[in-house]
């Protein structure tokens, strides 16, 4: 499956937590990306990224 998270946030204590705005949903996008291009090129390993942060 190919789902992309954007954000998760957790609730409680009348405060709010969001994975997105802590920066870590681009972060783990980031070290997924690592482990499935970890044999090519960095040519190609860029243009992966490229279009995985497209808007």
């Amino acid at each position: 499956m190919r789902v992309r998270v954007l954000d998760h946030i957790i609730i409680g204590n009348n405060t709010y937590f969001s994975f997105a705005g802590e920066g870590l949903i681009e972060e783990y996008e980031l070290d997924f990306l690592k482990v499935k291009t970890g044999g090519i090129s960095e040519a190609k390993r860029r243009l992966y990224q490229a279009k995985l942060f497209q808007p």
